[in-house]
């Protein structure tokens, strides 16, 4: 019989710049599309520049509160926190994590 909690979990590593070290783990196809939904910024929707960051930093939050440590990351940790930049560079590490893991083989 095949026994689903036997998986190994693999788990996207992360350092903040505050330095607080979580263990991510690998999203739900729902809050993956989540996500992914909200990364995709269309700024002509967007009414207000801050419109931009609140999008962000809400794919950022839901992407790290799935962690190992049992920590939840909300949408205010995140700007008070992160610049754009981070955000950024945070969520296109975390999609290219989870590709790796949707392309492998185990």
């Amino acid at each position: 019989m095949f026994d689903m909690r036997q998986l190994n979990i693999r788990y996207f590593e992360v350092t903040l710049s505050n330095g607080l070290r979580l263990s991510v783990e690998p999203p739900k196809l729902k809050v993956l599309k989540s996500i992914s939904d909200m990364a995709k910024i269309d700024k002509e929707s967007m009414k207000e520049e801050s419109d931009v960051f609140e999008a962000l930093a809400e794919a950022v939050s839901r992407a790290l509160s799935k962690n190992k440590q049992g920590k939840k990351i909300t949408v205010d940790f995140v700007l008070d926190t992160m610049n754009i930049d981070e955000m950024q560079e945070l969520l296109k590490a975390y999609f290219t994590w989870v590709g790796e893991i949707r392309n492998s083989k185990n």
